[in-house]
């Protein structure tokens, strides 16, 4: 069948690797048989290795990488870490190639587990060794007291001050509150530090906007809100017109409730017979879109109606506002959360 050629050709093509993916769903000759759904599972990760083997040899590393990691989701083997590891350096993201290599590398594998998962492991730990020094590094030499650097928008922490931070080959930028922003492209291998000293103050403002101004401001950022509210209600309405697409209806109906069709409609194993492969990845990719709509749209709304109305409450207090006063939109991220700080003083 279709399925069965195309796990054939990359059996042929791949050679070696092939038998690093056998080893990934290999079990001991004494273990019980699997339960249905794990062995279910190890299918549609089996499919989603050879997939992103072939992607690898064809030179499409965003493919690979998107095979690879969809397999790591279900099996998190040693096996799967390397090849992802080994995406993420042919695409130059040596930091977070270090992580993968370093999580194949540390794997704790069982003492009967195939012997393939111990080949990754070594092989894991040697090119670990190889990618280090080609990791290029940023010290940020700040003055005393200096705080809230970003590299890439990105927070850092004020102990990281001083000390090489690892990087990506490539254009960063980096900014200091108290001393301003500055830009580099450092190479693989690179060491580089930059020097910060702080700037002169600058004047305050003579005044500030005026009524009329946060007037119009803030009846224009409510518009912006209202319409931002529109499209996240539009993403609503997408997801619950592909739940009730007839086509992934009956494919839910004919799969377990455990089984995410979108993924087995994604992969390369063959489907239960009577399910639209098409039919099923078009509903999924319209529920998909309409969620991201609701993730954007609906705290878009949220922030900017807040600011609007912000504008408007303080519309008529004339040109005496302080030049002290102002709102600050942040970018903030924590453990399990990201979005956007927004603080002020009045």
């Amino acid at each position: 069948m279709e399925g069965t050629s195309a796990r054939e050709r990359g059996s042929a093509a791949l050679g070696a690797g092939w038998l690093l993916v056998v080893g990934l769903f290999a079990s001991s000759g004494a273990a019980q048989p699997a339960q249905e759904s794990e062995e279910q599972k190890k299918n549609i990760a089996r499919g989603y290795v050879i997939s992103g083997d072939e992607a690898f040899e064809q030179g499409d590393m965003a493919r690979a990488l998107d095979r690879y990691e969809r397999a790591e989701r279900l099996i998190p083997a040693p096996t799967v870490r390397l090849r992802i590891a080994r995406v993420l350096a042919k695409q130059g993201k040596l930091v977070e190639a270090r992580v993968k290599y370093k999580a194949a590398a540390t794997a704790d594998v069982a003492s009967d587990a195939p012997d393939v998962f111990f080949k990754a492991v070594v092989e894991a730990q040697k090119e670990l060794a190889a990618l280090e020094p080609r990791i290029p590094s940023v010290q940020i030499d700040a003055p005393s007291g200096a705080g809230g650097a970003t590299i890439d928008k990105t927070i850092l922490e004020d102990s990281a001050l001083g000390a090489p931070i690892p990087v990506n080959p490539g254009p960063h930028t980096i900014e200091l509150p108290c001393c301003g922003i500055q830009t580099t492209s450092p190479k693989e291998g690179e060491r580089v530090r930059l020097t910060f000293t702080v700037r002169p103050t600058e004047a305050p403002a003579s005044s500030a906007a005026g009524p009329s101004v946060r007037l119009i401001a803030g009846l224009s950022t409510l518009g912006v809100g209202v319409v931002s509210l529109g499209v996240g209600f539009v993403g609503v309405g997408m997801v619950q017109a592909a739940n009730s697409d007839p086509t992934f209806e009956k494919a839910r109906s004919l799969y377990g409730v455990q089984d995410n069709v979108c993924d087995l409609a994604a992969g390369s194993e063959p489907l239960v017979p009577g399910v639209n492969r098409e039919g099923v990845l078009d509903a999924c990719n319209r529920g998909d879109t309409g969620r991201l709509l609701q993730l954007v749209f609906f705290p878009v709304a949220g922030l900017v109606t807040g600011v609007g109305i912000y504008l408007l409450a303080t519309s008529g207090r004339g040109d005496k506002k302080p030049a002290s006063s102002r709102v600050e939109v942040l970018p903030t991220v924590g453990k399990g959360y990201g979005g956007l700080l927004v603080q002020g003083s009045f």
